[in-house]
């Protein structure tokens, strides 16, 4: 049971008095219990789901909870079954189980696909009746898109890079395929200056080329997507005594936020981890580098749904 009974609710879904409000599952289950009544004694777990409609209108509702769950544990006859299920959601929604409600919502319309409460149903209760009765959404097919993507930002420097160098400026051009609702394959062209700390340095340019690939995680518009890529990077270095390059492998992680802004156009904002690796000098070094960008990417074709 979740939260505490809601007498109010309980009080809309079956008044007391002499004679409570009927449904239309009600007035069946009774039909049934006088055509019981007329040639055999009720069955135990009919009379229990008697005694937990009594318990129910008598707003005790552990002791309908208890009765109802002793009575869907024997055999039912198909309207006592509906009257059954019907009051396990009402018990539900008096005590505030959303989950438990659908649930039972979808096991009456999988005995009746047109079962009808009656009109003085609780509201809640013929809301989510007309929620379960909607058409299951056919899912979109899979379809293969363009995007291309401009960015710019700045590309932050740790341990001994940051001694030599000053974080840059930084920019990056993509372009890639969208593979159905939530995969993008990108090809990413990225650039970065910075300026020395060290009065033998001047410059250093890194450029960079690898393959990406980002998955929709979270919502819609904005959404949230994650991404891994690796691919080479040229380090050209320019000192006081001259020019030196070099070649690289890199690795990143990507987390991306996007929104849409109508005509396929996106708005984007990227955090990317980066380890770049080097041969320094018959030996491997290692750099860590984090990228912050901001950017549009158009795709064609996208509304703003993953």
């Amino acid at each position: 049971m979740v939260g505490s009974p809601l007498l109010l609710l309980s009080l809309l879904a079956a008044p007391t008095g002499t004679t409570p409000t009927t449904t239309a599952a009600t007035a069946t289950a009774d039909d049934a219990s006088l055509a019981t009544a007329a040639g055999a004694a009720a069955s135990p777990a009919e009379a229990e789901l008697q005694a937990a409609m009594l318990c129910y209108r008598e707003l005790d509702y552990a002791c309908a909870e208890e009765k109802l769950a002793m009575a869907l544990l024997g055999e039912l006859p198909r309207p006592a079954l509906l009257e059954a299920r019907h009051h396990d959601a009402l018990l539900a929604l008096a005590f505030q189980d959303e989950t438990r409600m659908r649930r039972a919502v979808r096991n009456l319309l999988a005995l009746d696909p047109g079962w009808d409460p009656g009109p003085d149903a609780p509201p809640r209760l013929s809301a989510l009746l007309r929620e379960e009765r909607r058409p299951a959404a056919h899912p979109s097919p899979r379809r293969i898109g363009l995007a291309v993507g401009l960015s710019g930002g700045a590309v932050l420097l740790f341990g001994r890079d940051a001694e030599q160098w000053n974080d840059g400026m930084a920019g990056a051009l993509s372009a890639g395929v969208l593979l159905g609702q939530r995969t993008r394959l990108d090809a990413v062209f990225g650039y970065s200056r910075h300026d020395a700390l060290s009065f033998y340095l001047e410059q250093l340019e890194l450029k960079s080329g690898m393959l990406a690939v980002h998955r929709h995680l979270l919502g819609s518009n904005p959404l949230l997507a994650a991404g891994v890529g690796c691919g080479t990077a040229y380090i050209d270095t320019q000192g006081v005594t001259g020019e030196s390059s070099r070649w690289g492998l890199l690795g990143q992680l990507s987390l991306e936020a996007a929104a849409h802004l109508g005509f396929g156009l996106w708005l984007q904002a990227q955090v990317q981890p980066t380890l770049l690796v080097v041969d320094d000098r018959g030996s491997k070094a290692t750099s860590s580098l984090l990228s912050l960008g901001l950017g549009l990417s158009w795709q064609p074709g996208t509304d703003g749904t993953p």
